[in-house]
This record gives structure tokens, sequence and C-alpha cells, in this order.
């Protein structure tokens, strides 16, 4: 009997097996046909497209309390405005229109973009507006200076909006992605910026805001090319690229900015690092106590300035020196370095003072210097004028006084015979224990041939007359 010829099936190997095995495993796990609603999805984002009715007034609501946390500086305020924002609907629609061939639908998307748009810049600007509190807090400030990392916020973000927008039960996918994309807060600060004419503020943050929706956008349209959504109209292979090379520039132009933000981000990171080693080196330094420090920044003249305030050991010129070269040594080229030292101006502040003066920034400076000093030598004038006239004043007095007792010395004379001599004093007595006592005192020489009775009475009408004349308490009588 003839058998007939049979193939053996060779049976795959381990490693084949194991490879099977994995590939299996990761569709199964990574596979976003699973739950996957294609009609329910595609109308829900169709019906979130409009914006008319109640959604104008969640939007204007949402907007108040996004300003209201930005001017107040609250997280949970800002928190809170971002996951009642209707703002998402016409960038994720607009996604789904380019990927679909829609053209309807994403000429609905724009109109309505636009719309929202101007609602929101207008009541965020009054809001900026009528409030009186004007401080640039920091949650406004972080929103004008968008860098690549925004972009892979905004990325990601919209990647997990529309895969969860794309599920039979949606969860909660769709609160975080509002909060994490954070649209609300780029609009808000833009209103701030036109409220407050402050074009940095409007610029940097409608440029995050722009970031964030053509990203979304962007994540929209390849989940939905993905998932293979029916076209509307199906595009010939012309068109298809046309609009591929469309998107490419449209996302290169994008995201070219916020890589150059993003490089200054990472270079300012670096430098205040090398900042914190030098200080920690000169902390280091015996009898150095370092309080803080505070860098100002030059963009134009690529000089920054590293302002050091210490207490304890005085710096020296020398010291001083050493440190500027070390400088170098940490990464901090074209630094200056400006020590605030204990007891008043160093060094290095008089040299700033003086470099100023000669023509850095100077007039303000002169102007400034010139008007202390002149205000200086008016009190200096007017203090030196008081003491002249005090000193007039004082020779005056003497001089009247001095006048005075030469009259009264020409009448005694003339009413009291014998008296060949009179002086009058004001004589500073110096007593055993250190006291002082200002006596009044006369001082009287009398002719020899007058009798020593007639003396005695003719002093004491004298002393009496004297008392009178003077208004002196007490007078004393010396002879000579």
């Amino acid at each position: 009997m003839e058998q007939g010829n049979e193939t053996p099936t060779s049976k795959p190997s381990l490693w084949q097996q194991i490879k099977r095995a994995l590939l299996q495993l990761l569709q199964q796990r990574f596979s976003l046909r699973e739950d996957f609603d294609m009609e329910g999805s595609a109308k829900a984002i169709s019906k979130d497209i409009y914006f008319s009715g109640h959604r104008v007034w969640i939007l204007i609501c949402s907007i108040f309390i996004a300003s209201i946390g930005l001017n107040t500086n609250s997280t949970a305020v800002i928190i809170g405005a971002m996951l009642i924002s209707p703002l998402m609907g016409p960038i994720v629609g607009a996604g789904m229109a380019i990927g679909t061939n829609d053209f309807a639908m994403l000429k609905k998307a724009v109109r309505n973009f636009i719309v929202m748009v101007g609602v929101s810049l207008v009541t965020a600007t009054l809001y900026f507006l009528i409030t009186p509190i004007d401080t640039e807090q920091t949650e406004l400030v972080a929103r004008t200076q968008p860098t690549i990392l925004d972009v892979g916020i905004a990325f990601f973000g919209g990647l997990a909006g529309i895969i969860g927008a794309t599920r039979t039960e949606k969860g909660n996918v769709i609160p975080g992605v509002a909060i994490a994309t954070a649209l609300m807060p780029p609009l808000c600060t833009a209103g701030y910026g036109l409220a407050h004419m402050k074009w940095n503020f409007f610029f940097g943050a409608s440029y995050l805001f722009v970031l964030n929706c053509v990203f979304i956008a962007l994540a929209t349209y390849l989940i939905v090319r993905y998932l293979r959504f029916p076209y509307a109209e199906v595009p010939d292979e012309a068109q298809a690229k046309r609009l591929q090379r469309y998107m490419l520039v449209a996302v290169l132009l994008i995201v070219l900015p916020s890589g150059w933000l993003f490089w200054g981000v990472v270079q300012k990171t670096i430098y205040e690092t090398n900042v914190n080693k030098f200080i920690d080196a000169l902390q280091k330094n015996e009898g150095i106590e370092v309080i803080s420090n505070k860098i100002e920044y030059d963009k134009k003249n690529k000089l920054h300035r590293l302002h050091v305030y210490l207490l304890g050991k005085q710096v020296d010129s020398i010291k001083y020196e050493i440190l500027k070269r070390e400088l170098d040594d940490y990464g901090l080229q074209n630094t200056e370095l400006v020590l605030h030292q204990e007891g008043g101006l160093t060094f290095s502040e008089l040299s700033q003072i003086e470099s100023r003066l000669t023509g850095e920034v100077t007039n303000q400076l002169k102007e400034q210097l010139m008007q202390e000093m002149l205000t200086k030598t008016e009190e200096e004038l007017r203090h030196k004028q008081a003491v002249i006239d005090s000193l007039q004043r004082l020779a005056q007095t003497q001089q009247q006084s001095s006048l005075e007792r030469e009259r009264f010395a020409q009448e005694a004379y003339a009413q009291y015979e014998g008296l060949s001599a009179l002086s009058i004093a004001e004589v500073v007595e110096v007593l055993p224990e250190g006291k002082k006592d200002t006596l009044p005192t006369l001082f009287l020489r009398w002719t020899k041939n007058i009798p020593r009775s007639k003396q005695k009475e003719q002093e004491q009408r004298l002393l009496k007359w004297a008392k009178t004349r003077f208004q002196f308490d007490t007078v004393r009588v010396v002879h000579y």
C-alpha cells in the first residue's frame, strides 16, 4: 500500500510564542477599540460646538470666577472656574472636523470659537477695569511666559480628553483635562493686559492660549484618524497631503517660539542654580553671614547684577576682588557682584555710584545728588547764619552793658568824694567742692585822705545804687 507524501507542519519556536503572546497582551491592554462609542461621541462633540443661551452665561460666570481667582492669587478658585468652563467644545470640534474632512462643521466650530474668545476677553477686561486690586499676582505672571512644556501639557491633555470623549462611559476625564490644559486663565490674563495696557501680559497669555488650543485640536485630529471616524467628504490624495503640510507648518510656527522661551527658562534656571552654589560657598567664609541675595537681570546688555546682603566681618577690597574672580568658576560670567554690608555704603556700592555718575545711568542720579547737596548747603548756611546772629546779639548786649557800666562809673566819680577807681564785673567763683557761682562784684579804690567812716557810708550808698541800677540781688565789694 502506497502512502501519500505528507508535509509536516513546523511548530513555532518558544521565542515566537512569547513574542506573539506579548503582542496580544499589549493589544488588549492598550486598545482604544474597547468601549468605543463612535456615533455617540460624534454627536456629543458636534453638540458641544454651539455657543448660545445658557452656555454664554456659564462662560461669563466662569470668566468672572477665574479673574477673581487670578486677582486674589487663589488656585482653588481658578480650578473651580476651569471645571465649569465650556471652552473645550469648539476646540475639540475643530480637531474632529479637520479629522473627518467636515468643512461645514469646521466653519461652525471656528465661528463659535471666535465668539467665545471675544466674550471671554470683554468679560475679563471689564472685571480688571473695575476691580480695585491691580497687583501683578504670581498666578497672573505665570501665564505670560509659555514654554514647550505647555505644549506637552496641551497635547497630552487633548489626547486624554478626546479618548475620554469617545468612550461610552465618560468618567471624570473631561473635568481633569479642563484643569490640566488651563484654557481660562490665559484668556483672563490677556484681559488683564488689555485693561492695564500691559502688552507683555496680553501677548504672552494670548500665545499660551493659542498653544493650548492648537495642540488640543491636533490631539483630537490624531485620535479621530486613528479610530477611523468616517469622512464627511472623502479627500483625494493631493488634498490630504496639502492638509498635512498646512498642519505641519502651523504646528512648527506655533511651537518654535515656545521652544525658544523654554531654552531661556532653562538658562535662567542654570544661572540661578550657579548663584545658589556661589552663595553657599560664600556662606562658608568665617565671620560672614549671608542674609539674602537678589538677582537683577539686564536683558539688554546681558550684564546681570548679583546683590548679596551680608552681616558680620567686613569684606575688604582684596577679598572682594577674589570673590569677583570666583564668579567665573561658578559659571557666572557677565555678572557684577554688589555686596551690601553692615554699616552703610561699601566700596562696591561707592564704585557703582561713581560709575553711574560718570555716564551709565546718570542724569536722574546726578539731579538727585545735586538736590541733596543744595539742600544740605542751605541747611548749613541757615545754621551758620543763626550762629552769627546769636553772636551779634551777644556782642551788642555786651557792648550796651559795657557802656552802661562806664556811665555808672562816671556818675559815681562825680557823686562820691575820694573815689579814685571803680570797676564792675561778674566774677565766676569756683568753690572747693567743685561748685561754681557767678557774683556781681564792685572793685573800688579810695584815696587815702578820706576818713574811714565817710568811706564806709559812701560804699553803702554806692552798693544800694548799683543793685538798683543793674538789678543785682547781691553785690560783693573788693578793695584794691
